[in-house]
């Protein structure tokens, strides 16, 4: 069914489990980050991540410094930054749609001196089945801010009706995308 959520903080190897994208939706109301992973292999299975309405500031699931974050049959839609990483390593995620964001997806390189400080390098994230869609400034951003963003490889992944960018690389290395049906 559907759930309300307040903020949430994952840690370390906590995955929230549902029994479908079509079945099971947490629904978001504020404007903040809802919900952010704050330990190695936390994430999602089997479910709808939805921001309702586009809340200026409101971000989906954000991380700093992230290893093996999962999205496994997984759905987040309407947020204005729908997932949003400072630093993120060795995932491997499947069938993975995010849409109707303002910004997708943002894979940034980035120590996030700023804030934690616990930030890195984008390295190794291989994302097979989904897609990135009707985003209206960009659906995909891979970027280097003060670390790396490198062997990225999407395959199968459908870029599609962004009125933005669909894939904005700025300083990104080793990037593939293979097998989408439309880009």
């Amino acid at each position: 069914g559907r759930v309300i959520s307040t903020p949430l903080t994952l840690p370390l190897g906590v995955v929230l489990r549902g029994q479908g994208m079509a079945a099971t939706t947490l629904t978001i109301t504020f404007g903040a980050a809802a919900i952010t992973l704050g330990g190695d292999g936390a994430g999602f299975r089997d479910l709808t991540l939805d921001g309702i309405n586009l809340a200026t500031g409101s971000v989906g699931v954000q991380g700093v410094g992230v290893v093996s974050a999962v999205f496994k049959r997984v759905i987040v839609k309407r947020f204005d930054i729908g997932v949003r990483f400072r630093g993120l390593t060795a995932c491997t995620w499947d069938t993975f749609y995010v849409t109707n964001c303002v910004v997708g997806m943002d894979l940034r390189g980035d120590t996030d001196a700023a804030g934690t400080a616990l930030g890195g390098v984008v390295r190794g994230v291989s994302w097979t089945g989904g897609g990135i869609s009707l985003c209206t400034t960009a659906g995909l951003k891979l970027t280097f801010f003060d670390a790396l963003v490198e062997n990225v490889a999407l395959r199968g992944v459908d870029i599609i009706d962004n009125l933005g960018d669909g894939v904005l690389m700025n300083g990104a290395r080793n990037v593939s995308i293979e097998g989408a049906s439309r880009i």
